[in-house]
């Protein structure tokens, strides 16, 4: 409401910033962080905040309202946030996997906000490095966490075009597997989550059939019977994307030792119909050797605690 007074504002916290005690940064950062949202037409003292920001978001007192001001710069106009993109991203990726959770939290939501606006050049160059460092928050304990990574990598599809569109399409094939076990988590927000991103980012695989399939399937007002969705899924999969079966179905296996008992029956469910789909040929020619796979799932049937794993495994193994 007093844009005119933003400066001064400015002007009478931003020593405060390096304040010795902790307090007085924090408000410092609080009050700067919240001016960042009303600076659309201020490059100057834009430029001032987020420079200042720069060169403190070491310091952990503030780091998480710092991370939330990198946030509001999604407020401001398209080619300020071009600017700043860079540099911010690589700061709040740095600290996706940060020790405390509200800030890692909040490096995951204000990444989420910029990529609604930044340009596709700015974040294309910079996908595998973003891939890398999000791709273990994925299977955190916390389900706050999860779901926002998730969410996050779903807003990646949108920079995987053009130039980046064939390093992203192998990024995805690497991350496809997990987000459909996490199609099925035992926290209703990260199995939203996973809906929404394999939506978002299944026209980066660049197959109709897949992705007409999975928009279909995932629409919000149906309820998805998993052991069908596995079953359909994985013959269009073994299909389009034979080369990629052997990967698919390792990555399956190391999450026999999850934590969560879904995810251990979604990967025995997974592997099973993928090996029951698959022709023998097809078996042969991509060099995949069964036995592994086999015995993987006699062990998670043996010696897993929990009933529904262990009926998971035994149903994978009868279609083995």
């Amino acid at each position: 409401e007093y844009p005119s007074q933003h400066e001064a504002i400015v002007d009478f916290v931003e020593p405060f910033l390096r304040h010795e005690k902790d307090g007085f940064r924090v408000v410092s950062a609080t009050i700067q962080a919240e001016v960042i949202s009303h600076l659309e037409n201020h490059k100057e003292l834009l430029n001032r905040i987020i420079n200042n920001f720069l060169s403190v978001y070491e310091d952990e007192a503030i780091k998480l309202q710092v991370f939330k001001g990198f946030g509001n710069l999604s407020s401001c106009k398209q080619e300020q946030i071009d600017i700043y993109a860079p540099s911010i991203i690589d700061v709040l990726v740095g600290s996706i996997d940060h020790s405390d959770l509200q800030v890692a939290l909040q490096a995951i939501s204000s990444l989420s906000k910029i990529f609604d606006f930044a340009h596709q050049s700015r974040i294309s160059p910079l996908l595998v490095n973003i891939c890398h460092r999000i791709r273990p928050a994925f299977d955190k304990d916390e389900a706050n966490l999860r779901g926002a990574a998730i969410t996050l990598f779903g807003k990646m599809g949108k920079f995987g075009v053009g130039e980046a569109a064939a390093v992203f399409f192998n990024i995805l094939q690497n991350f496809l597997p997990t987000l459909l076990l996490h199609l099925n988590d035992e926290s209703p927000a990260v199995s939203s989550a996973s809906r929404e991103a394999l939506k978002n980012v299944a026209p980066n695989l660049v197959v109709e059939e897949v992705t007409s399939f999975l928009a279909r399937v995932l629409d919000d007002t149906r309820q998805l019977n998993f052991h069908e969705f596995y079953n359909e899924l994985t013959k269009i999969l073994v299909n389009v994307f034979p080369d990629q079966q052997n990967s698919y179905i390792m990555s399956c296996l190391d999450y026999f030792q999850s934590p969560w008992n879904s995810i251990r029956c979604n990967a025995a469910a997974f592997v099973g119909f993928t090996l029951k789909n698959m022709p023998y040929k097809l078996r042969e020619r991509i060099g995949l050797n069964p036995v592994h796979a086999n015995e993987a799932l006699v062990e998670l049937l043996q010696k897993d605690k929990a009933v529904p794993v262990r009926t998971a495994a035994a149903q994978a193994l009868s279609m083995v």
